[in-house]
């Protein structure tokens, strides 16, 4: 389900030349809203093919925003800032989907009707938390 959501977005092919998986990604931010969560992580993956434009603003790692709307259960633990997980997307059907974060010092499970997944930013390492876009 990841990938897919990843093919639907051209930048991350020109970023990649296979798409990168969910394992030891850094969460760097969640917020929620009345209907819908926000979650902001860092890839680990090394860039393939870097933009020119990061590559001038010393970018060298790849920061991902997903949305959930339409939650049906969230759960969420975290005993650091910036925790490493390993992360799947599931799809349950008529269920929904589902996104499950584990890690030594965090774990998050969201279950939603609807995901989207925009197009990522750039910043200079995982966890860093000044962005430009």
């Amino acid at each position: 389900m990841w990938r897919k959501l990843m093919q639907r977005k051209k930048f991350h092919s020109i970023l990649f030349d296979e798409f990168p998986d969910l394992k030891g990604i850094t969460v760097c931010g969640l917020e929620t809203y009345q209907d819908a969560i926000e979650l902001s992580f860092d890839l680990p993956t090394p860039i393939d093919h870097l933009p020119k434009k990061w590559e001038q603003r010393g970018f060298t790692t790849v920061r991902e925003n997903m949305e959930f709307a339409d939650i049906k259960s969230f759960s969420m633990s975290l005993d650091c800032p910036f925790p490493i997980v390993d992360a799947e997307l599931q799809d349950l059907g008529k269920d929904g989907i589902r996104f499950i974060a584990q890690g030594p010092y965090a774990h998050l499970e969201v279950i939603a009707y609807m995901v989207g997944l925009y197009n990522p930013t750039g910043v200079r390492f995982a966890g860093d938390h000044f962005t430009v876009s």
